[in-house]
């Protein structure tokens, strides 16, 4: 039995057997000469012996992602990744058939044209792609460097991954990532000048458009594109000619519906037009609006787009993070910040009902009298909680307090009801000029802790009003919330200083003279009630950055969060005394207490502090891997018995 000959009919009727395709023959040879042939082959060669038929697709590719099983995941498992990939794994998988899903895309951009730079001998490869073809002649070539610029490679790629977000039907992470582009662009003005100054054609940016396009729209749930400080010196600026720039504004249309769930921001790019514009749209959409959950931002140097912010309404917020150069926030002039107080205050206040987590880093401080001022907030209904599923936030001490004294007017017991997690940052000093010493106002972080005791005695004082209601349930008057307390600092000087100020100076003896004696106001950290883990983190090791009397009063100074300090001790019950008894509504919830770094003798400090802090439980010094936390009641049983059996101890 034969088959039957396919035929094909001309427009005129008469009829013509068709010849088989060149490559038949060879598939009629069999299955282990041809896996034998194919094994041979280069990868180059498989990808274009994919592209003959349907056949040699499947053969010749999975036989390509085959040769990489163990050293790296291959499409077919799912990811797509440069790590350790070969120069062919865009082309494979633009012309894999057969992947229809990639979970899993980290892919970081190679930049420029290195064979036609570095390697002019590799023209003479056939895989070249500056040797002219019949497709491609030279005055083609020559016309794509020309509008790519040095930029050629990387704009190959993003034509490769945008056909294949094209093709696949489903997307899961995709992380973007221009860093090598920007180490090759900052080697260029050294190594080629020329190149350096070539510019791009405004048109060629319409490329990576259409990519995060189709990345979005593939069902792509986590995206995140990072730098590309380098690159976005070759964008269109202010004074590129209006013709020059074809790059249109997205339609809100076309995003029906989305799955993206997690939005970073890590690109200098994505901050400049035509981006910014496609970030605007994207995150104005109502698709967007009912699926992103998590936003962050990262910049070195753009500024975030005015319009941005105050532009959002995503009710699904959950987290929210925005980091950028803290240099604008140690000067008095704030007008070169990444984005001001107004609109963060109002982007904050507009999600403060879906908002979980949110840290803040160098942006406009809120200005002195803020706590007073409620024109920022004056479309707010106080009788509605406030911040009632926040769980952490991270910010610099002027919005810790901004935080707190926004919420204190609320009159709900809601207000930051799931509230655990507190980080407060300095900044980093040195980041502007390090050649010039400069001291972060450290006074900052009382103020926090003001606003932080004022928002716990608002608290406590509605918790008594549902307590008077509903006595029957045994409520009290505590918060009941512990939180954990983190301290970051960044900038070294004027560490010394700020912890000195909390303790009173050494009593000396001195004649009377017949003066009164006055008695320092008691530390704000003596109110913080309602900490039960307090986290140090420096800028180096601790305590090498300190001095050796900040380091010899360290356990005096943690002593005030529990209350228990010897000071307190001897003032009232005398040196031999009894510790004294907390007072009611003053809670002794400092139960542990973490130091990041330390480098030193770490069994006398933790002595010392298991010695003048008698309500703390735990410390842990130095990395939770290496270092396990410390239990002070059996270290400080252990040290009575060593004591008790020491004849020589009085």
């Amino acid at each position: 039995m034969t088959k039957r000959r396919e035929v094909v009919r001309h427009e005129n009727g008469s009829e013509k057997v068709a010849k088989p395709p060149m490559h038949a023959p060879f598939l009629l040879l069999p299955a282990e000469l041809i896996f034998l042939i194919l094994a041979s082959c280069s990868n180059a060669m498989l990808v274009a012996l994919a592209q003959t038929c349907k056949t040699f697709n499947t053969i010749a590719l999975q036989l390509f992602f085959e040769r990489g099983k163990g050293k790296f995941r291959t499409p077919v498992e799912g990811t797509l990744t440069t790590f350790r990939a070969p120069a062919e794994m865009l082309d494979a998988t633009r012309a894999a058939l057969f992947v229809k899903r990639l979970p899993s895309v980290k892919w970081s951009f190679e930049a420029g044209c290195e064979c036609a730079i570095f390697k002019s001998e590799c023209q003479e490869d056939p895989a070249c792609p500056f040797r002219p073809s019949e497709s491609r002649t030279s005055a083609d070539i020559a016309n794509m460097l020309r509008r790519a610029g040095p930029l050629w490679h990387t704009f190959d790629e993003i034509a490769n991954l945008r056909a294949i977000f094209g093709r696949i039907q489903k997307s899961g992470w995709v992380s973007l990532d221009f860093s090598w582009v920007d180490r090759w662009l900052d080697s260029l003005e050294r190594t080629h000048p020329q190149l350096w100054s070539s510019a791009v054609h405004p048109d060629m940016w319409n490329v990576l458009v259409d990519l995060l396009d189709k990345i979005v729209g593939s069902g792509c749930y986590r995206l995140l594109i990072g730098d590309g400080k380098a690159l976005s010196r070759l964008l269109p600026g202010k004074d590129a000619k209006e013709k020059d720039v074809a790059v249109t504004t997205p339609s809100k249309i076309k995003w029906k519906h989305l799955n993206l769930q997690s939005l970073s921001v890590y690109s200098e790019i994505l901050l400049r037009p035509p981006f910014s514009d496609w970030l605007l749209s994207l995150l104005t959409s109502t698709a967007c609006s009912r699926s992103l959950t998590h936003l962050s931002f990262l910049s070195n140097m753009a500024s975030l787009p005015s319009s941005l912010l105050v532009s959002l309404n995503l009710p699904k917020l959950r987290r929210f993070a925005m980091h950028a150069p803290p240099a604008t926030l140690i000067t008095s002039n704030q007008e070169g910040a990444f984005a001001n107080f107004g609109d963060m205050s109002a982007f904050l206040a507009a999600h403060s009902h879906s908002l979980m987590e949110v840290s803040l880093d160098g942006i406009e401080q809120p200005p002195p009298q803020m706590p007073m001022d409620t024109t920022t907030v004056s479309s707010s209904d106080f009788s509605e909680p406030v911040f009632p599923k926040l769980e952490s936030f991270t910010a610099h001490p002027a919005y810790v307090a901004w935080l707190f004294y926004f919420s204190v007017r609320s009159q709900s017991e809601m207000t930051l009801g799931s509230l655990t997690t507190v980080k407060i940052k300095s900044d980093n000093c040195s980041y502007d000029n390090p050649s010039k010493e400069q001291h972060f106002d450290y006074t900052l972080f009382d103020k926090a802790f003001e606003a932080l005791v004022s928002w716990q005695n608002s608290y406590r004082s509605v918790n008594k009003v549902y307590e008077t209601l509903s006595r029957s349930k045994n409520k009290n008057s505590e918060p009941r919330r512990a939180i954990e307390l983190s301290l970051e600092f960044v900038c070294q000087h004027g560490i010394d200083k700020w912890f000195a100020s909390h303790l009173p100076p050494t009593q000396k003896q001195a004649p009377n003279l017949g003066m009164k004696s006055h008695s320092p106001a008691p530390s704000i950290l003596t109110q913080l009630t309602g900490i039960n883990t307090l986290i140090l983190s420096f800028s180096g090791h601790f305590p090498a950055n300190l001095s050796e009397e900040t380091v010899n009063i360290f356990p005096d100074w943690l002593a005030l969060f529990s209350n228990a300090s010897n000071l307190s001790r001897q003032s009232q019950h005398g040196v031999n005394g009894s510790a004294p008894e907390i007072a009611p509504g003053t809670s002794r919830r400092l139960r542990k207490v973490e130091i990041v770094e330390f480098e030193g003798d770490k069994d006398e400090f933790i002595k010392e502090i298991a010695k003048k802090c008698t309500a703390l439980k735990w410390v842990q010094v130095g990395g939770k891997r290496n270092n396990p936390k410390v239990n002070l009641d059996e270290l400080r049983a252990r040290v009575r018995t060593e004591n008790d059996n020491n004849p020589d101890v009085v």
